[in-house]
């Protein structure tokens, strides 16, 4: 699992023109975008997992102000070109190690609010990336604010995972798959407050997360579940047995 944090960037814009009638504003007729729209939605429905019935509604909007046009166009370079997804990979456990995102974009009342995500095995890489997200607007940022993060901590061999295989195997007659990945963030919560904590994540099959192809095999649910039961009432026999 990886280290999770946010940075958020104030964003403050120099000018403000109120009204509809901003410099740089194009002016698109509603049926010519409800067309392109649609088309756009046709072309996914064809070449993309999605609903039958999906579909994007476009509808006018008052405007109560716009950016002027320079610094939306600078605001707009720097946002295209901001480091973005897989940033290092690890050979060694054959997945990505570090990866940065852009999160959210919100309108304030004189400017944007950026927030990215950086995830990584190495605090200290997540640190530096989330540093040079920050140089990277440092032209147009009026201020960060800096999210505590999750702590990271490093894919492991303990005796803890041998037993879970050895359970696995028992309970469901196959053999665990055991492999890093670039997630399961919140685990590292438990091993900020204890230090030599044994922690592996289990999960059902699954893939394509975060895009339109995202599935779950819902057979597999059962039998993590089936898994899980048993063996958190094995380790909790084990720890009275101890004790």
């Amino acid at each position: 699992a990886v280290s999770l944090s946010h940075v958020k960037a104030r964003v403050a814009a120099p000018e403000v023109l109120f009204g509809g009638g901003g410099r740089g504003v194009a002016v698109v007729p509603v049926d010519a975008l409800r067309s392109f729209i649609a088309a756009r939605a046709d072309r996914l429905r064809t070449t993309m997992t999605v609903d039958r019935d999906f579909r994007v509604e476009v509808e006018p909007a008052a405007v109560s102000a716009v950016w002027e046009s320079a610094f939306a166009g600078k605001f707009t370079a720097l946002l295209a070109s901001v480091p973005d997804g897989a940033v290092a990979f690890s050979r060694k456990y054959g997945t990505v190690r570090t990866s940065t995102n852009v999160a959210a974009v919100e309108t304030m009342p004189r400017g944007f609010a950026l927030t990215t995500s950086q995830r990584s095995f190495d605090d200290g890489e997540r640190t530096r990336i989330a540093a040079k997200v920050c140089r990277h607007f440092r032209s147009i940022a009026s201020g960060w604010d800096f999210s505590k993060g999750y702590p990271g901590w490093k894919p492991e061999n303990s005796p803890w995972l041998r037993r879970a295989a050895e359970h696995w195997r028992r309970v469901n007659g196959t053999e665990a798959v055991f492999e890093a990945v670039h997630a399961g963030v919140e685990c590292g919560i438990f091993r900020g407050r204890r230090e030599n904590l044994p922690i592996f994540a289990c999960f059902p099959r699954h893939g394509g997360l975060h895009t339109p192809a995202e599935f779950l095999d819902i057979a597999s649910v059962g039998r993590v579940w089936k898994f899980l039961i048993s063996f958190l009432r094995e380790a909790a026999h084990a720890g009275n047995e101890r004790n």
